[in-house]
Parts: structure tokens; sequence; C-alpha cells
């Protein structure tokens, strides 16, 4: 699996449909984008929100999951903002059709080991519904401990989940 960073400066000509740059670094078909373009548009709408209001810098971006055999992207995944304190929250999509396929697994476990290479982080963190999920099993599959009930801001009640560096 391939990670494309989802560069801040290119979220207001995807977040208009246009995708025709998206998928060069990786070969991705322009094909492959049309079934996907109103999900695509709706991510880049999203991470040029949260870009805005984060103000994210590379790594701590959005990306786009690409299959290395077929150049199909299979989900979205990111940091929820720059790391604060040494910790740094994850977060991962798998797109419909693609789930059930170890996607998420890939993509969360790319996520964090990207935030552990890094020096400067100490945990990487996690929110979930309050409920054994698909996510729930990445999570304690990648060794994350359940910390507890936490309000998100634009989620609510939430289960947080935290890895820390070992």
């Amino acid at each position: 699996m391939n990670m494309l960073p989802l560069s801040p400066r290119d979220m207001p000509s995807f977040a208009s449909g246009d995708f025709r740059e998206l998928g060069r670094p990786f070969g991705v078909e322009p094909s492959n984008l049309a079934p996907l373009s109103p999900l695509l548009v709706q991510i880049a709408k999203a991470h040029a929100d949260l870009y805005t209001s984060t103000r994210a810098v590379a790594p701590w971006l959005g990306y786009l999951a690409v299959s290395s055999d077929t150049g199909e992207i299979v989900g979205s995944c990111g940091y929820k903002a720059n790391p604060q304190d040494g910790d740094v929250e994850i977060a991962y999509f798998t797109f419909p059709g693609y789930e059930n396929q170890g996607w998420g697994g890939r993509m969360a476990s790319a996520l964090v080991n990207l935030a552990l290479s890094r020096d400067e982080i100490v945990a990487v963190r996690a929110h979930t519904l309050r409920e054994d999920n698909a996510s729930t099993h990445i999570l304690r599959r990648l060794g994350f401990t359940l910390q507890g009930t936490v309000i998100d801001p634009e989620d609510g009640p939430v289960w947080r989940w935290s890895l820390p560096r070992r």
C-alpha cells in the first residue's frame, strides 16, 4: 500500500472536483477516480477545513491509501492535527467496497509507524465509537489500550485509545 499525501496547497482544486494531478505520483488511473469523485470531494473539503483550523504541516496531513497492486484508492487516513505535547491522533476510513480486506489495519499501521519514526512523538492516540467494532479490533491488534471515554468536540462521547512509544 502507498500513502498519497493530501497537500494543503492541493485541497482547493481537489475540493472543486479537479483530480487530474491527484494520482500521478503513484500511477493512479483517472478511471479509478471517477467512481470515487463525490467521496474524494467530501474528503478534500474536510481536509481543507482541517488544514485551515490546525495549520497542519507535513507529515501530519491526510493521505489517500492506494493499493500497490491495482492502483485503486482504497481509503483515506491521516492525523487529526499537528502533535501536541508529544501526542498525535490518527484516523482512518476504508472506502465502500474495500472493507474487511485489511486496508484499515494497513492504514492505521502506516500512520503509527510514521508517527513513531519521529522523535517528538511520545504516544499515538485514536478515538472510536463506544462499542466493539472493526476499528477497536485494529487498534487492539496494533497494541493500543483503551483509556476510557472522553468527549470529542465533533463526535461527542468516544473511546480514547493510546499507544505509547516503547
